[in-house]
């Protein structure tokens, strides 16, 4: 099952390009945090790699040199 790991809540209500789109792909979608506080992205990984078997990032970066 597909799983969005969402750093705080507020987050969900991005109007970033294609983010929706992935939320509704998903099978589960877990909050880490209520509230935005400085970590709380740091919080979100370390829930990734306690809980995951596979992780896949969506990022804005675009590595041309493969």
């Amino acid at each position: 099952m597909l799983e969005a790991a969402i750093p705080y809540r507020g987050r969900l209500y991005s109007r970033e390009e294609g983010f929706q789109q992935l939320l509704g792909r998903c099978g589960r979608i877990t909050v880490v945090s209520e509230e935005y506080f400085p970590g709380c992205y740091m919080r979100r990984n370390r829930h990734i790699w306690a809980y995951s078997a596979l992780s896949i990032k969506k990022s804005n970066f675009i590595d041309d040199s493969l």
